[in-house]
């Protein structure tokens, strides 16, 4: 029985039970990383290149049943895409955290809701960009 535990000891010292890989490292991560930036990216160019600064109000929300429910100045429009990568950056350092914690389940759960989130943002700047082009 003692025997046991040094060799499960000793697989512990080795490494065998962790995969030996840095956050940065892991292949999820990186693809997920690489997927959030390239929406964030896309959410900012898609508004900048639409949308064009005015002294005019422009539209910020639109709503099918209502209409436009909400305008103001030009520089607002990037409010959708800014608090989105505010909540990516959030969710990528608690993912981090979890991840050197040892549960990657709850690390990989904030990676993906942080590609949720980008999603939406670029459906939303899509959208807004649409109706003001």
């Amino acid at each position: 029985m003692n025997k046991g535990r040094h060799i499960f000891t000793e697989w512990m010292k080795d490494g065998i039970f962790d995969d030996g890989q840095s956050f940065y490292h892991n292949t999820f991560v990186r693809f997920s990383l690489l997927a959030v930036f390239i929406l964030q990216a896309a959410s900012f160019i898609v508004l900048g290149f639409f949308v064009r600064s005015q002294q005019s109000i422009i539209i910020l929300h639109y709503n099918v049943y209502f209409g436009v429910d909400l305008v103001g100045a030009w520089g607002q429009i990037f409010m959708v895409p800014s608090i989105a990568l505010v909540f990516v950056i959030t969710n990528t350092f608690l993912a981090q955290w979890f991840y050197n914690q040892k549960e990657r389940v709850a690390s990989y759960v904030l990676l993906l809701a942080s590609i949720l989130v980008s999603l939406g943002s670029v459906f939303a700047c899509v959208s807004v960009a649409f109706i003001n082009y």
